[in-house]
């Protein structure tokens, strides 16, 4: 067991193990977010150049 000084309380292994679990699946959801952020992000990016391609070619 181990003590936080937080809630001055013992943690057992379970709640150590939940934590740790939490954090990682938050970690993952973040990463998710970002990746798809970056897609939207070049597809713009992609419509804006072949508009302005257009726009000089006119």
């Amino acid at each position: 067991m181990r003590y936080n000084p937080r809630t001055d309380r013992a943690l057992n292994i379970d709640e150590i193990a939940a934590q740790c679990r939490a954090a990682i699946l938050k970690a993952d959801e973040r990463r998710y977010v970002d990746q798809v952020a970056d897609r939207i992000y070049d597809e713009i990016l992609t419509a804006a150049r072949w508009e302005d391609d257009l726009l000089i070619a006119a």
